[in-house]
């Protein structure tokens, strides 16, 4: 996807275990990313005919989950190495804000039992869970020395103008509530079903031919065929009531994400020429905005579920009412 993440190289300074050095962060960008992110439409009806299946859809997920993964473990490679050293030793703790020393003890528990292969998912869900804006002035890594360049004064206030732009408390907890959820679906929709199921128990039962030579006794074909076709635009609103919810929400994220992402893109073009103070704070704001697209990554899982559903209603539907034309047909 992005060459430029193959190349880039992470360096801890012997003198500064505090302080991690980066060399090379701008190359790590947003913009291909959102030029190949899948993006649902506005109904279920458009989302089904431009991507298909859900399989399709979940490939095409496939590659942009793989892209967010790479790039947050090229940013948090750098302060896994200092995390590990501050393990080692505790000395390196002195002049750290609480908060910081918290995320290091919590990294201390919550990396019991991985290996060196996997131990940095242990660290990006301390970093996601726990770690303080760059604003707040708590974390070593995202401060500037006031004797900084004024390119670097200049990089450093942007990058926080982005970060404060944004409401990351907010989104983290509304994306918790938009992502798909395991167990009973949507209640509305269960309660239609619920309804459908009572309302076609009690038909009236005709004696119907249903193979060559076959009879049995169904739902009187016609009366079945109105129920249906009156529970299928119950169905349909429900279904589309849900996937709209969920999308409107998506559209909003979507589109702040976005213009901050290009503005960071922007910010990173400008680091070249700076010296390498600078590059910790942008990793950091960088490897927040990607984790925010993560978690509005399992928000347009959930709905490419809700178009899928709903197709998949309206072709049992649609089944079902082709069985009832028939006996209709055969009870002639």
């Amino acid at each position: 996807m992005r060459k430029g993440l193959f190349y880039i190289v992470i360096l801890l300074t012997a003198t500064k275990v505090n302080c991690v050095q980066a060399q090379d962060v701008a190359a790590i960008r947003f913009a291909d990313f959102l030029e190949q992110l899948p993006k649902p439409l506005a109904t279920y009806k458009e989302t089904i005919e431009a991507y298909g299946t859900f399989d399709q859809m979940d490939k095409v997920m496939g590659a942009a989950s793989k892209e967010m993964d790479g790039s947050l473990t090229v940013l948090y490679t750098p302060l896994l190495e200092l995390f590990k050293k501050r393990l080692d030793d505790k000395s390196q703790l002195a002049g750290l804000s609480k908060e910081e020393r918290d995320m290091v003890e919590a990294f201390r528990h919550g990396s019991i039992g991985f290996d060196e292969n996997n131990i940095i998912s242990a660290l990006r869900y301390v970093m996601d869970q726990n770690r303080p804006l760059i604003s707040s002035g708590k974390l070593s890594w995202t401060k500037v020395s006031p004797s900084a360049p004024a390119t670097v004064q200049k990089l450093y206030q942007q990058i926080k103008e982005v970060e404060g732009q944004f409401d990351w408390v907010a989104f983290t907890k509304q994306a918790e509530n938009y992502r798909p959820k395991f167990g009973p679906s949507d209640g509305r929709l269960s309660e239609i079903s619920d309804k459908f199921s009572e309302d076609l128990k009690k038909l009236p039962k005709k004696r119907i031919e249903i193979m060559d030579g076959i009879y049995d006794d169904v739902e009187d074909p016609e009366k079945a065929i109105a129920l249906l076709e009156k529970y299928k635009t119950d169905w349909q609103q429900a279904f589309e009531r849900m996937y709209t919810t969920r999308y409107q929400w998506w559209s909003l994220q979507y589109a702040k994400l976005s213009a901050m992402s290009k503005r960071i893109d922007a910010i990173a073009a400008q680091t070249n020429a700076t010296e390498g103070t600078i590059q910790p704070v942008l990793a950091d704001l960088q490897a927040r905005t990607w984790e925010a697209w993560q978690r509005l990554y399992l928000v347009t899982q959930g709905i490419f579920i809700d178009a899928t559903l709903a197709a998949s209603a309206d072709i049992q539907v649609e089944g079902s009412l082709a069985i009832y034309r028939k006996y209709k047909e055969n009870s002639k």
